[in-house]
């Protein structure tokens, strides 16, 4: 058992978006362990989809995994996927200073909206309901993370990342990314940022660490922080 992880992050002062409730998703599903409950068919269709992974998911779920102290945040991930951007783009000094500070300023921003929906809601993670309602023998495929669990904050900065991205760079030009090489972790190909961003959130699926609907509303909150950050924060003059 550990701590909760920053329960007054989403207090923080944003910094281009209003404050953490700008971009919230809609509110969590009420608890119900009833059958035919609207979170009871959650939890099933999280149970059924994750019973049996293939070897490509957990693939999945690992590469994206981004643990504290073993990879990094998921917002190192998105830091090191634009790292690689300067490069292969072959980006002016200008160009990627622009791109940092747009896609840092988005990332923070999510990380504070998410968590302010986090600890309003305070949603018990996959695992506790599946073994309590469905099956007391359940486990995950890596550890659970110690705060709430809607929406994802996987999901919520990879939406928002990924979408400034995709406005910044375009959204049409395939990608390979490197990031977890350093840690045993092959490289993964995307079509896309919006692509990698899909799979970032499914991702959590695959690992047992969010219910489907975490990570759909997640992704839809972090675009929504994204664009605020693209329309409101100027980096070029006369824009």
């Amino acid at each position: 058992p550990l701590k909760p992880t920053e329960p007054y992050w989403g207090n923080l002062r944003t910094f281009v978006i209003r404050d953490g409730d700008e971009c919230a998703p809609p509110p969590a599903l009420p608890y119900s362990e009833k059958p035919g409950s609207e979170f009871w068919k959650m939890g099933k269709e999280f149970y059924d989809s994750v019973r049996s992974l293939t070897p490509e998911k957990k693939q999945i779920a690992l590469f994206w995994a981004d643990n504290p102290v073993a990879t990094g945040t998921p917002g190192f991930h998105w830091t090191s996927v634009a790292n690689q951007m300067v490069t292969r783009r072959h980006l002016s000094a200008d160009e990627a200073a622009e791109l940092y500070a747009l896609t840092s300023l988005a990332v923070a921003d999510a990380f504070i909206g998410c968590w302010k929906e986090k600890y309003r809601s305070l949603v018990v993670r996959p695992v506790a309901y599946v073994q309590r309602v469905f099956d007391p023998k359940f486990t995950t495929l890596f550890a659970t993370p110690p705060f709430p669990e809607y929406p994802s904050g996987h999901s919520t900065l990879s939406g928002a990342a990924a979408y400034v991205l995709a406005k910044t760079l375009g959204d049409t030009i395939p990608f390979v990314d490197s990031t977890q090489v350093d840690i045993g972790q092959p490289p993964r190909a995307f079509k896309s940022f919006t692509a990698a961003r899909d799979e970032v959130a499914i991702s959590r699926v695959y690992g047992g660490i969010h219910f489907v609907r975490a990570v759909t509303l997640g992704l839809v909150q972090g675009e929504c922080i994204g664009k605020r950050v693209l329309e409101r924060l100027k980096t070029r003059k006369g824009t």
